[in-house]
């Protein structure tokens, strides 16, 4: 699942947040790999390359960098969860749906694998992301 979150400093200083065309107003902080942010309501998708304030590669940059009141970003729950829980980060437009965040794990074949690949292959599989659904 993925989350659009703010500081609580940087809402206060800025224009309201309603919908997803409000993003066109304020200081987005965009991953390099996903430079368009998706928003539905009632089954019709709103498809944006909101503008950026920073792009990054690096999640853990644009994390503090949202923490720290730089914008708004849109983050996997599992990273900016521990922030939302204890108020550093509030989740934005709650009542809009976003697509979850979708990963790969790639390897080279099953045949020769060591037990610490198939170790992390089975952790990655069966670990419960649920626990990580921010305010929902």
């Amino acid at each position: 699942k993925r989350v659009l979150v703010s500081a609580p400093a940087y809402l206060a200083a800025g224009s309201p947040l309603r919908e997803p065309t409000d993003l066109l107003h304020h200081r987005c902080l965009v991953h390099d790999a996903q430079p368009e942010w998706v928003f539905s309501s009632d089954d019709t998708p709103i498809v944006m390359r909101p503008p950026a304030a920073a792009t990054s590669d690096s999640m853990g940059f644009l994390l503090q960098s949202c923490i720290a009141g730089g914008g708004v970003a849109l983050l996997p729950a599992y990273v900016c969860q521990p922030s939302v829980a204890v108020g550093r980060l509030v989740e934005l437009l709650p009542g809009w749906e976003i697509p979850p965040y979708e990963m790969m794990l790639i390897f080279p074949n099953l045949t020769n694998q060591s037990k610490a690949q198939a170790a992390f292959r089975y952790y990655v599989n069966t670990f419960d992301f649920s626990a990580f659904a921010v305010g929902r």
